[in-house]
Parts: structure tokens; sequence; C-alpha cells
């Protein structure tokens, strides 16, 4: 989506891939790092994308020096509104329905559910992100192997009611910011004012054996205005048995003028 005022999905919800199963299909890199997205959101218009299903994606590298990004929504637009409401990427059910099983030791290789890069007024809300996994398996801690359920790092956001779960890697990234190995929802740019209400985030892991670094449930750097932190439930963050120094954050809290109140974070099990 390249212009204009743009409708994705809002009478009549695509679907890129398939809603079950995986690998409906798979695309493969070659000798460079590629980036696939599901939807690519850019320009100067206002976007509303809703209802769409996104899931049953492999995306891989032949070359093992380079990775695959995946993004399932990508916002990059440099002006207007964008809407990203009631999709679902990945699947409720079925494990790895995305998976970019990539194995690169040395390229870092991202997956996202939704990612924005944009200063734009973003609304997230009401999606379903689950059942994505990250294959690359690098070992060096400053190589940034990672996976977010929701990633952005600019503009004014609103993200409620979303529903995160089941992300996974396994490698070696050290990061404690928005770049950690796992993140359910990771939001940066601390000149913006940022609403995250009411998001459900549950069974994020790592299971590189010998893990340094973060599993975060809520990755905030807001404003200095009045953000607001309210009713999110996060609970069952892992890392790997064994991997003694890593470490696990319900809500990771940077900067901003914020209001936390009635959250709820539960790691679970005998973590």
């Amino acid at each position: 989506v390249v212009g204009g005022t743009v409708n994705v999905g809002t009478s009549s919800g695509n679907t890129i891939g398939e809603t079950t199963g995986t690998g409906s299909f798979t695309v493969i890199g070659g000798a460079l790092r590629m980036n696939v997205s599901g939807i690519y959101i850019t320009g100067t218009g206002t976007v509303d994308c809703r209802n769409n299903n996104i899931g049953s994606i492999t995306s891989a590298n032949v070359n093992t020096a380079f990775s695959t990004n995946f993004y399932g929504i990508n916002n990059t637009a440099t002006a207007g509104i964008t809407t990203i409401r009631g999709n679902t990427i990945g699947s409720a059910s079925t494990p790895n329905s995305i998976n970019s099983s990539s194995i690169s030791s040395a390229s870092p290789q991202s997956v996202f559910g939704i990612s924005n890069t944009s200063v734009i007024t973003l609304t997230i809300s009401n999606n379903t992100i689950a059942n994505l996994n990250n294959s690359s398996t690098n070992i060096t801690t400053t190589t940034r192997g990672r996976i977010a359920g929701i990633s952005s790092t600019n503009g004014t956001n609103i993200v409620t009611n979303n529903i995160i779960h089941n992300l996974s890697n396994a490698n070696a990234n050290g990061a404690s910011n928005e770049t950690a190995s796992v993140c359910g929802i990771g939001l940066a740019g601390a000149g913006f004012l940022k609403t995250v209400i009411g998001n459900t985030i549950y069974n994020l892991s790592n299971s590189y054996t010998s893990f340094t670094g973060y599993v975060i449930g809520l990755y905030f750097a807001g404003s200095t205005g009045g953000n607001t932190v309210s009713e999110n439930f996060i609970h069952s963050l892992s890392a790997a048995n064994g991997s003694s120094a890593g470490n696990l954050c319900g809500i990771r809290i940077v900067s901003g003028t914020t209001t936390y109140s009635n959250n709820i974070i539960s790691y679970g099990g005998d973590t």
C-alpha cells in the first residue's frame, strides 16, 4: 500500500497463506539477506487494515551466511493515519504457523507479527498474533536475532486488546532493550505518547541453552506526557533449563511519565 486512502479487508478480510497448517507457501532467499511481508503499508495516506489472516508461511534462505526477516504487517508510512485491527497473524492453535527457518549463525534474523517504524498515529487493536518462530541459531550475544508480537520504534501508539502468545526463539541475543530476543510488545520512541490497555501476552520463550539475554512481556519507553499502561495480563515466560543468567521481565519500564495500573504478571510454573 503505497499511498491514498485505502481499506484492506474492512468489508471482507484477505487470507495470505492459510489459517491452519504450516508451509502453505515458502519464500526462499538466496545470496543476500531478505525481507518478507504479508502486508506492507507505506506512503502518506489513511490506511485501515482489518480482518486479514496471515499464516502457514515459511521463510528461509539457502545461504547459511544470511537470514530472512518476516513481517506479518509492516508499517513504514511517512504520514497519515494507520489502523491495524482484528487481524490474525500466525494461528491460535497451529505450532510454528509462521516459521522463519533460516539457520544463519552470523546474520541477525527478525520475526515480527506487526512492525511499525513510522512517526504517525497508529492504532493496533484486537489482533491475534500467535505461534511464530525464529529458527536462527546465532551463538553471539551481540547478534540481534529476535522475535516480537508487536514492535514499534516511533509514533503515537494506541495498543489495546491484542492477544499475543507462543513466540519462540533459540539464539544467543543478549539485548535488554526493544531488540531483546523475545518481546511480546516492544514500544520504543520515547518522544511519543502511548496507550497500552487490555492486552494478553503469554508463552514467550528462548530455548538457547546458555541464554543470557531477555524475554520481555512488555518493553515500554514513552514520552514525558501522560502515558497509560493498564489491565494487561502477562504470564508464562521462560528460558531454557540451564540458562541461569537469562532474564525474564513482565514489564520492562525504560522511560516516560506513565500510570501503570491493574496489570497482572505471573511467570508461571517453576520459573
